[in-house]
């Protein structure tokens, strides 16, 4: 989240094209909603820990990347959206097989404590981290942003490389066959099915809207990086609440 203030921030000052600021957003969400599902696939028919830590290691590099060509005043838009696509990628890998995991964490008592606490600070982040972020850069530098992500993704690499679950190894099958029956199988439960018509539903809109933030910010308020970040911070509050007032 500090990451995407930064370079939604960074691309309201490279440009002034409303398109290439929204596509920062864009790079962010395409990899999730192309990717999704054979991130999903890949999860089950690999380790997941190797798939996390492969994931990791990807993002670490873009970032780190984007940190030192950022900081050397070498950006520009088109660099900017590659090297955020990259980190998109890399999500979209990681996030299946992170929330799968969770089932070799704790045992089934656990488990929907350990959800919940997994969801609470997804919901935590998407909160603060947006606020944050804004006073980062105001302090010192967008460089400054990035170079804390990809910091962040050397811890998570590693305690994935000091964690052993005991799980048994996955049964691989052929990669479309899992997404056939991961499809069907959502599309034959109405639960999930009414999660991912209400989901499908507020993303489209919540999208949009944060795409274009930046700008608003910018041109029509008036505002620097820290009202953008405290601005999609209490956006993100409110997109949790949202949701969580429909999963109910």
């Amino acid at each position: 989240m500090i990451q995407a203030v930064a370079a939604a921030w960074l691309m309201t000052e490279l440009t002034d094209s409303n398109i290439l600021i929204a596509m920062v957003q864009a790079s962010a969400v395409l990899p999730i909603m192309l990717f999704g599902v054979f991130a999903g696939a890949i999860a089950d028919n690999f380790d997941r820990r190797r798939v996390m830590l492969i994931a990791q290691f990807g993002m670490l590099i873009a970032s780190a990347v984007l940190a030192v060509v950022t900081y050397e005043e070498a950006v520009g838009p088109y660099s900017l959206l590659a090297l955020t696509l990259l980190v998109g990628i890399g999500t979209a890998l990681n996030a299946p097989a992170w929330q799968a995991s969770v089932r070799a964490q704790v045992g089934p008592k656990d488990l929907p404590q350990a959800i919940s606490l997994n969801t609470i600070a997804f919901n935590l982040a998407r909160s603060v981290g947006p606020a944050l972020g804004g006073l980062l850069i105001s302090l010192w530098d967008i460089s400054l942003a990035f170079a804390l992500n990809a910091l962040s993704y050397i811890f998570l690499i590693v305690v994935l490389l000091r964690w052993q679950p005991q799980v048994p190894l996955p049964k691989r099958g052929p990669m479309f066959s899992s997404v056939r029956t991961g499809i069907r199988f959502c599309m034959s439960s109405q639960p999930l099915r009414k999660v991912l018509v209400r989901g499908a539903s507020l993303g489209f809109g919540f999208a949009a809207y944060q795409a274009l933030l930046p700008v608003i910010v910018r041109d029509r308020l008036g505002g620097d990086e820290i009202g953008f970040g405290v601005l999609l911070g209490a956006f993100g509050s409110l997109q949790s609440a949202l949701r969580s007032l429909l999963g109910h």
